[in-house]
This record gives C-alpha cells, sequence and structure tokens, in this order.
C-alpha cells in the first residue's frame, strides 16, 4: 500500500492506494478516514487501483481554509485530488457522509466520475434534521481533568447501542457495540479530525441530500444492510433508485460490494489504467513507504543551504503538532525539518517485539539515523523536545560529530528515574480506563520530576505545559501508539553517564530537570516558557560564535 500527501489548494490531502485495474475512489464516513477501507482494499486490490484519501479535516488531511464549508467544498477538493492524479473517470463508493460527497462530485464533476456505489445514503426527516442539529453535535469542555477524552469513548461506544446516540433510553441501534481494540482506532479517527470534526459531518444534516441526487447523471446504485444506523434512509430513496440490501456480516458484505462494483465498472475495464503516482509534497511526506515510515513536515523548505538545517524532535509521546509554533517561528531564517518517527506521532505504528525501553530507544535512534541520511542533512543542529531529548541522548553516544548544535527543551531526564514504572500497556478496556491511566501520566510527568514521585518537594513548577489544549496534544500522540506508552515515559525519563560530543544547551522552566546536565552543558531557566520566548534563545544558541560559550562545550 502507498501512502502519501499531495499538495493541493487547501492544503495537504493524505492518500493511500492500491491495487491494479480500473480506479477505484473510496470515501470515508464522517468523522472517519480512509483506514475505514484497510480491510476492504486488501481484498479488492487485484480488481481496482484503490484510491482512499482521508477527506479535509479528517485524518492526516489539512482541514479546509473555509469556517463554514458545504459539501460542496469537500467535493471540489476531491475533484482537485483526481485533477492532481491525472486520473481517468473513475467509480466512486461513497459511504455515508462521503456518499453525499460522491453524490456532489458527480453532479458537479460528471467527467470525473463514471459510476457511483453509495453506501448508507443519508437522508434525514425534516423533524430528525432539526433535532439532529439542535442536540447531536454536543461537546464538553475540555479541562486538565481528562473527562473530556473519556466523554468521547463512551459518545462513540454509546451510538452503537442507541441511534442517535443522545437518545438513550429511547431507542436502540441495531449493531452490536465494536470490540475495544476496533472502537480505538475510531477513537484515534476523532482525535485527529480534533476541533474540526463537525466540518463535513454537520452539512450531511443541514444540506438536502434528496435534491442533490437530481444533478446525478451517472450510473448509480444505493445500498446498506440492516445494521447500519442509516439503513432506514432507503425508504425515503425516489422510486426509481436501485438499491441493494447487503449482509450485515462484514466478510460477506465485503463480497457483496465488490460484485456490484465491477457491476459499474462495466464499461471502464478494458481501459488501459495509469498507475497512480502520488506527487510528493515539498512541506509534507513520508521518508518511506512502508510499515517503517516516517512522517516529515519541513518548513521554509526552499532556504539556501548556507546555514545548517535545524532538525526538531517533538515530543515523545506526541508529533509535529506539537511543535509547529515554534517551527514556524525558528524557519523565519533557517530550514525547520520536524520528524515523527516509528511509534510517534504520524510515524508507523511500531509492532509489539518492543520488549524493553532499551530496545525501543535502540530502535527509535536508528530510525532517526536514518531520516538524517535520508534527508541529506550534514551535521544538522538539532532541537529535541522533552521525551525526545532521550532519543537523540542516545544516538549522541554512540554516533559522536554527526551533529552541530544541540538543545534540548525539558528533557526531565533523571538517573533516579530509571525504575519508573507505568502501568498502562496494550490492554484496550471496554470501560476505557486505559485512556484515563494515559491522560494521568501525561499530567503526572508535568506535575512531578521524577515522574512516579508524589512527594511535595518533588513537585515542579507551574508552567505552560499544563495547559489542557497541551495536555490533550500530547495525549492524542501518546493514544495513537498506546502498546508502546508505558515504555515511552520510562525511556523518555532515564538519564545516562554517556555525554554528547557537541555543543548543548538545555533549557526548561524547573531547575529539577537543568540538574542532570549543568556539569557539562549549557543550561538555562526559560521562566517565559512560550515558544517565542523559547525560538528567541534557541535562535541566539544557535547563531553563536565557538568562542562565545565561556567554556569548553565539547566535554568528552
Amino acid at each position: 500500500m502507498k501512502r502519501g500527501f499531495i499538495s493541493l489548494p487547501n492544503g495537504h490531502l493524505h492518500i493511500c492506494s492500491a491495487g491494479q485495474g480500473p480506479w477505484l475512489l473510496c470515501l470515508h464516513e464522517s468523522p472517519r478516514s480512509g483506514r475505514q477501507f484497510a480491510e476492504e482494499m486488501q481484498q479488492w486490490r487485484q480488481s481496482f487501483t484503490i484510491l482512499a484519501p482521508d477527506t479535509p479535516g479528517y485524518g492526516l488531511s489539512d482541514h479546509l481554509q473555509n469556517n463554514d464549508p458545504g459539501i460542496a467544498d469537500f467535493a471540489d477538493a476531491i475533484a482537485n485530488l483526481l485533477i492532481a492524479l491525472q486520473a481517468p473517470p473513475v467509480v466512486v463508493l461513497g459511504r455515508h457522509t462521503g456518499a453525499l460527497i460522491a453524490a456532489e462530485l458527480a453532479a458537479r464533476h460528471p467527467k470525473r466520475v463514471h459510476a457511483l456505489l453509495l453506501q448508507g445514503y443519508p437522508i434525514p426527516s425534516p423533524d430528525s434534521r432539526a433535532l439532529y442539529l439542535e442536540r447531536y453535535f454536543q461537546e464538553p469542555n475540555l479541562d486538565w481533568s481528562g473527562a473530556y477524552a473519556i466523554w468521547w469513548w463512551y459518545r462513540l461506544r454509546e451510538q452503537h447501542i442507541h441511534w442517535p446516540w443522545f437518545a438513550q433510553g429511547q431507542s436502540r441501534a441495531r449493531a452490536m457495540p465494536p470490540s475495544p481494540a476496533d472502537l480505538h482506532l475510531r477513537y484515534i479517527e476523532w482525535l485527529e479530525s480534533g476541533p474540526h470534526y463537525i466540518s463535513a459531518y454537520l452539512p450531511a444534516f443541514r444540506e438536502d441530500s434528496l435534491q442533490r441526487l437530481a444533478h446525478v447523471h451517472c450510473p448509480m446504485i444505493f445500498c446498506s444492510d440492516a445494521s447500519d444506523s442509516l439503513h432506514g434512509t432507503r425508504l425515503r430513496l425516489p422510486e426509481n433508485c436501485r438499491h441493494e440490501e447487503l449482509s450485515a456480516d462484514p466478510a460477506l458484505r465485503s463480497g457483496e460490494l465488490l460484485a456490484l462494483l465491477r457491476e459499474l465498472s462495466i464499461g471502464i475495464s478494458g481501459i488501459n489504467q495509469p498507475k497512480v503516482n502520488i506527487p510528493q509534497a515539498t512541506e509534507r511526506y513520508y521518508l518511506a513507504q512502508d510499515d517503517a515510515r516516517i512522517h516529515v513536515r519541513e518548513y521554509n523548505p526552499a532556504q539556501q543551504a548556507s546555514e545548517p538545517a535545524i532538525l526538531l524532535l517533538p515530543p515523545w509521546p506526541g508529533s509535529h503538532r506539537d511543535v509547529a509554533e515554534l517551527a514556524s517561528l525558528l524557519a523565519r531564517k533557517r530550514r525547520v525539518i520536524v520528524v515523527d518517527l516509528p511509534g510517534q506521532g504520524d510515524g508507523a505504528p511500531l509492532s509489539a517485539e518492543m520488549q524493553t525501553p532499551d530496545s525501543l530507544l535502540a530502535h527509535m535512534s536508528n530510525a532517526l539515523e536514518k531520516a538524517i541520511s535520508y534527508l541529506g542533512l550534514e551535521r544538522p543542529h538539532v532541537i529535541a523536545h522533552q521525551g525526545s531529548a532521550r532519543i537523540l541522548q542516545y544516538l549522541c553516544t554512540t554516533r559522536r560529530n554527526q551533529f552541530g548544535r544541540i538543545a534540548m527543551l525539558a528533557p526531565r531526564m533523571s538517573p533516579q528515574d530509571k525504575t519508573s514504572e507505568f502501568r498502562c500497556g496494550d490492554m484496550m478496556m471496554e470501560n476505557g480506563a486505559h485512556l484515563m491511566q494515559i491522560w494521568h501520566d501525561l499530567r503526572q510527568a508535568e506535575l512531578f520530576f521524577p515522574a512516579d514521585s508524589s512527594h511535595p518537594d518533588q513537585a515542579l513548577a507551574a508552567g505552560r505545559s499544563l495547559s489542557p489544549q497541551i495536555l490533550w496534544r500530547r495525549f492524542i500522540g501518546a493514544v495513537k501508539h498506546t502498546h508502546i506508552h508505558s515504555m515511552v515515559l520510562q525511556a523518555g525519563r532515564q538519564f545516562g553517564e554517556q555525554r554528547a560530543d557537541a555543543d548543548m544547551l538545555v533549557l526548561d522552566n524547573d531547575d529539577k530537570g537543568l540538574q542532570p546536565f549543568s556539569s557539562h552543558c549549557l543550561t538555562e531557566i526559560l521562566r517565559d516558557d512560550s515558544p517565542e520566548t523559547a525560538a528567541n534563545r534557541l535562535s541566539a544558541f544557535l547563531n553563536l560564535a565557538p568562542s562565545s560559550f565561556g567554556f569548553e562545550p565539547n566535554i568528552r
């Protein structure tokens, strides 16, 4: 399976592709992502060249700049994708909200669409539309308690028990609740959409889906199964519409969908179909198109190489989103590259083979070294944030002279913290308890140092990192790689005695985090730990002449 990002007028669109044959475009329901079709892509790849984008604002795709987008805006974005890929006319499978976007795509861009298969096409009644617009998009306040995290878990689970989800005790859904592992994957998709989760979801209830069908002139089949929450809307379809009843069994349903797609592809199957060529964006991309892929986000990529590039490692757990503001500030005069390694942020998931913090660190350090090689970086300056400082420190002990200057932001590493045990493993709990354990661990790491302490003397100074928004971003990063969460927290807080052979600056908002480094590198407390203050101090450090340190920085 190929993955990549395409630069479009409205930002980067993430896409997965696989297979060969007539082109099949799969549009997911909201607020999910193209991963919804992962199993079907494996089963259908012998029959179709399959494209599964994350629609704007979902999965890994950027959101639309329009503050109040309609279904037409999403359809136009998908049309821009097909233009960028130089795609022939495609068969489109749209599911729920994706079915609305598919119908709009066919109406607005008829030359791009050969046929439609619309699964669970939304046609709310006037009464239900008004009720959904009033109650469906309730959202709790994000605060430091973590209640928001568990609210979303039950919100997702409840919609499989009651439909609509807010009608507890009044209605029953006909679907089995997902397994904890499957629910966790859906939970991640909701997390990724963030504050934009309703962008394509709201128009699905607001716009007239029946009126849209009058403007579609290509072959079109509707389908649904008894467990589908939108199965009842088939009764509101126009009389001349063809509807196929699908099996409630996922394995049987996949074969039935494939048969319908093959039927709809008649007339284009004989055309010599081009292979998918995903033009790689210059600002956001993967270094590898396999299970070891490394996510890269570049700022100011066109900057001339007169100055060393800055390699910025985001918090671990966390992602490139945690350092986006800092990266933008640093990129005013330099090329800045932010990487999510496998097991971090938008990098590839790691397998369960990582058994210890040391093996995990070795793997991550090896991936970082590969990233530097792939990117062709010559002695880059490196800035590592929190847990990623441990990855960098580990690599520095084995690869001397590979870096220019090094800076660490709140590394929070201590030799006394090697035995810390965080309790969250890879066990997905139906009651969502694993999510609250992750939230607790992340808050604890921001409140105490070492993180397994609760003694008043070990409390850290209250700072910006206790903001609910920042904790929430870290939480997203941890939830995406839950099975290594506990090892990440342990590995991120172990400090070895080896010292980096490089000019090093350590910044923190509490002197407890500086103590392990104070004897052999520059250390400084940032009373104001805003991105602007950190960027100014880091820029000054990177611009220093070697003689400006005031002491010998290259300690061996």
